[in-house]
């Protein structure tokens, strides 16, 4: 006990000691603390010549040397306080650090991926998807903020025709990759099973070409989904007999859009200054590692997470007035639907006319695009869907 109380720290309480104190006289030990200043609690007589009594570690050494000037046997039975907590760390200290290296280490891999597993189906191998993946970068061993998953699973749709939808998914320091292949349905031939011709779309008819078959409309009509153009049949009327109807009914097709834009007004905008906090997730509960005060009035949030490591990005935003020409907006909506058009005909057909009518209402701009689009409106309908 005498190692542990050599520091001199008589202003500050670094722990207590209870103490048995055995001698002839207790009420002069009692007094003799007193008269020395030795700073006491929980004196307890327990019998005839021993007394408990509870003093600061500090006090100990002089307690101590005035007990050996009377002869005074004492036994310490009870310690605490930051001075034994101290020591025990000390103690443990090796293995404090040991875990916090380890949590470290931990955390350190559990930025990366350590494996890759592949679901299949039947003709598309696993090893055609590792190697897809090996042609991208993705390997065991890469950091997982190098992993776009969107671009990787849209690289591997088109690299491989067999597959129909995948799915990629990063689970601990494992890539999930899950997909699906395509299976073409069997072709029924049908070269010389009976039909009609019936319009695939609404319009109005400009030319009828007929190979096949009795045409039932001529230019001009204006024709229904669904209608009947040119009917499977030939023969004179009492001697007719069903035919696979060939042709083609020309007619123009109008293709209608509208949608709004606000062309003036306020809106935010970074500014530019943001704060990074980082934190760690353990049990639902948040403890920052990094925490910086948000002086922003107005602001974003966004959150990152790379395993137990999480980011709360906060971006300042501001106000700024805004007016774009009404022109740019209506070249762009008719550029975006000009496209949308071309993508939903087939190659035949050709986009011959136009008609763009605006209106302001207040800060918005509503606009109505209508294209008129010459094509072949015939589609097969074979006899047997009909029934």
């Amino acid at each position: 006990m005498k190692k542990l109380v050599n520091y001199k720290f008589d202003n500050i309480n670094l722990g207590e000691v209870e103490l048995r104190v055995y001698t002839r006289f207790p009420e002069k030990f009692i007094n003799l603390l007193w008269k020395n200043n030795i700073r006491t609690s929980n004196i307890i007589r327990l019998d005839i010549t021993t007394v408990s009594v509870t003093i600061a570690l500090t006090d100990y050494a002089r307690l101590e040397k005035l007990a050996k000037q009377c002869g005074i046997k004492i036994k310490v039975v009870r310690h605490s306080g930051l001075y034994y907590y101290i020591i025990r760390f000390r103690k443990h200290i090796s293995l404090y650090v040991g875990a916090l290296i380890f949590a470290l280490v931990l955390l350190y891999f559990s930025t990366y991926i350590w494996s890759i597993d592949i679901s299949t189906d039947q003709y598309v191998s696993p090893y055609e998807i590792r190697r897809s993946l090996y042609m991208n970068g993705i390997k065991p061993g890469i950091p997982k903020s190098k992993i776009h998953i969107s671009d990787i699973e849209e690289k591997l749709l088109k690299e491989n025709d067999g597959i129909m939808w995948i799915r990629i998914r990063i689970e601990g320091s494992k890539l999930k990759v899950v997909l699906a292949e395509s299976h073409e349905p069997p072709t029924i031939d049908k070269a010389e099973e009976p039909c009609n011709i019936v319009a695939g779309i609404e319009g109005q008819v400009t030319d009828v070409y007929t190979e096949k078959g009795t045409a039932l409309v001529k230019p001009g009509d204006v024709v229904k989904k669904g209608q009947l153009l040119i009917k499977g049949e030939q023969g004179k009327e009492g001697n007719t007999y069903e035919v696979r109807a060939a042709g083609k009914v020309e007619a123009k097709t109008f293709y209608e859009y509208n949608d709004r834009a606000v062309y003036k007004g306020v809106k935010e905008v970074h500014t530019g200054n943001r704060i990074v906090n980082k934190y760690i997730s353990l049990f639902g509960k948040k403890i920052y590692i990094k925490k910086s005060l948000n002086k922003f009035t107005s602001y974003d949030k966004i959150e990152e997470s790379n395993g137990i490591l999480h980011k709360e990005i906060i971006r300042e935003l501001k106000k700024k007035a805004f007016q774009i020409e009404e022109q740019k907006l209506i070249d762009k909506f008719e550029k975006k639907y000009y496209n949308k058009t071309l993508e939903n005909i087939d190659r035949d057909a050709a986009i011959v006319d136009k008609k763009i009518d605006t209106h302001t209402d207040g800060n918005t701009l509503r606009v109505r695009i209508l294209f008129v689009v010459q094509q072949n409106i015939g589609v097969e309908q074979f006899l047997q869907d009909t029934y």
